[in-house]
């Protein structure tokens, strides 16, 4: 957690909470980060906006669907909704 900031304060087990939520979705977040750059290397200058725009959100809207979801299930597994 050393040198990364939270946009507000969090108590200890909120940080810790972050820290594995991002420790298991760092390899998928790769993954998606690497879909982003061979898209944007393989579009033109023209390409770069429209409907690219559209292609990045989808891909960070699929990168914040996993996260919910890693967080969703592992409270589920601790008893929480």
């Amino acid at each position: 957690m050393e040198g990364r900031t939270c946009p507000r304060e969090m108590t200890r087990e909120e940080l810790q909470e972050a820290e594995r939520l991002f420790e298991e979705t760092k390899e998928a977040a790769g993954e998606e980060m690497w879909r982003m750059c061979c898209m944007i290397a393989g579009k033109q200058d023209h390409e770069l906006f429209g409907e690219n725009e559209f292609e990045m959100r989808d891909i960070l809207m699929r990168l914040g669907a996993r996260a919910l979801e890693k967080a969703a299930n592992s409270r589920r597994k601790k008893g929480a909704t």
